[in-house]
């Protein structure tokens, strides 16, 4: 290994190599979104205009269920899909 190489990977955490054989492919992320539809306190159907991750989602719920909503669901969602009312 010439000289550069050594100094490049002894500053850097992680290999550093111009050879595409040896750049290492990013693991894939899968993130789940998440919707919420429930009834309002007046008995009128509702869904969330967002998507949330879960952790967001519970706390969303809980809020909720605090102003009095009832029937909350946490409805898994794809990408740019939005909730409708209907149950």
């Amino acid at each position: 290994m010439n000289a550069l190489k050594q100094q490049s990977r002894a500053r850097h955490p992680h290999p550093v190599s111009s050879d595409p054989a040896e750049i290492l492919t990013p693991l894939a992320i899968t993130m789940t979104s998440y919707g919420i539809r429930g009834t309002d306190p007046d008995g009128v159907p509702r869904t969330a205009g967002v998507s949330y991750d879960q952790a967001s989602a519970k706390d969303r719920k809980t809020s909720l269920t605090a102003e009095k909503c009832r029937d909350i669901e946490i409805v898994p969602v794809k990408p740019g899909e939005r909730l409708h009312p209907g149950y």
